[in-house]
């Protein structure tokens, strides 16, 4: 998929329509806020010890075709940055010049 470098839209800071430049942001780090969540706990006591790991160990691995893409939209006006959406799968993303 191919994207233009710079793009007209809306900038909530200015309120108004300006010019963004559009940069592609690596994943961070996978944050798990339910790390002490009571299925988490659950599931930790189950796998310990022998014997099956019960619901865990039928987990299919492995990663999909496609990653979603974090794109961020910098205002060339103000400088913010902003994020639009939750982003979206494409194999392959190019942003032209």
């Amino acid at each position: 998929m191919k994207i233009p470098e710079t793009q007209r839209r809306y900038c909530p800071n200015c309120d108004k329509h300006t010019e963004h430049r559009v940069k592609r942001e690596s994943q961070g780090p996978r944050l798990n806020p339910s790390a002490h969540s009571k299925g988490e706990r659950r599931s930790r006591r189950r796998e310990r010890g022998y014997g099956n790991s019960g619901k865990s160990s039928k987990q299919v691995s492995g990663e999909k075709p496609t990653r979603r893409v974090d794109l961020r939209y910098e205002c060339q006006a103000c400088g913010k940055k902003q994020t639009i959406g939750r982003g979206f799968r494409v194999k392959r993303l190019e942003i032209e010049r």
